[in-house]
């Protein structure tokens, strides 16, 4: 749901929940020469048009009753992990709003869906961490 932050009113609407939203924070991101609002709900990943709502991809992977951990990008990839589902590495296309699944771990073990070397998640993981001034930054891990 948008808003329009002068008037309040409602600018659009998507994603219509079957459960609760969860407490994972959206969060706007430049990927494919397109601005994409990247929502982690309870049965998936979405990427909408931050403008119209319009959904330009969503994956399904169930993120337990309540997805807490945002979403975390580094360059191309896109991963996103909860304590009971396990984690989930998507690739982002860079010539348009599209990505592709990468990998899927529920927990126990993972399903690789790439023929060539997949990232490891020492690879892809940044650790988010607060900065009063500049709000939130990202750090490559130090693993």
């Amino acid at each position: 749901m948008a808003f329009d932050k002068h008037t309040g009113e409602e600018l659009w609407r998507a994603l219509e929940p079957r459960t609760e939203m969860g407490y994972s924070q959206p969060s706007i991101i430049e990927a494919g020469g397109a601005r994409q609002l990247i929502v982690w709900h309870p049965w998936g990943l979405s990427s909408l048009d931050p403008e119209t709502g319009a959904l330009y991809w969503e994956e399904p992977f169930p993120g337990g009753q309540a997805p807490i951990a945002d979403a975390v990008r580094s360059d191309s990839y896109l991963l996103v992990s909860g304590f009971y589902t396990g984690s989930m590495m998507m690739r982002l296309s860079p010539d348009r709003p599209a990505a592709t699944v990468l990998w899927k771990d529920d927990g126990s073990t993972a399903s690789w869906r790439t023929a060539s070397r997949s990232p490891s998640r020492t690879d892809c993981t940044r650790t988010c961490r607060r900065s009063s001034r500049a709000g939130w930054t990202t750090a490559r891990n130090p693993s």
